[in-house]
């Protein structure tokens, strides 16, 4: 077993592989998970977000990332959830997103919307006081 690490420095992982899990809806104004969930999405380019799909091009920004799997995605009540990539150099995950907002859920027009975490690198140690990074 080994922590949940953040990023060591802001990267771009359009393409990459990452996994959302969550405790939230099974689909849009389902019922709610009774066990743990996790699915597994791909990270967009950002102008494939705001270009392919439905939301107002001024509603995705650089703070944001967005994913999409067809018929996969977090749903509501999943908010404030994990977005993770495993480092293959380290061999250990890293939360690269939280859950954030959407337009339904698995919805063929409407990507699911996670804050970018390597935007608040600093923040995040500024708050912790300490590094916050997975070292060795």
């Amino acid at each position: 077993m080994a922590p949940v690490c953040l990023p060591d420095r802001p990267r771009k992982y359009y393409g990459e592989e990452v996994t959302v899990a969550g405790w939230g809806l099974l689909s849009d104004g389902g019922r709610a998970a009774t066990k743990l969930q996790e699915v597994n999405l791909e990270i967009l380019w950002m102008n494939q977000c705001r270009e392919d799909f439905k939301y107002q091009k001024s509603w995705i920004t650089s703070r944001m990332m967005c994913t999409y799997r067809p018929e996969q995605d977090a749903c509501q009540g999943d908010s404030g959830g994990p977005l993770v990539r495993l480092n293959t150099q380290s061999g250990r995950y890293e939360q690269v997103g939280v859950v954030s907002w959407g337009i339904g859920c698995a919805s063929h027009k409407y990507p699911g919307v996670f804050v970018k975490l390597s935007h608040y690198l600093n923040w995040l140690v500024r708050k912790t006081g300490k590094s916050t990074y997975c070292t060795g």
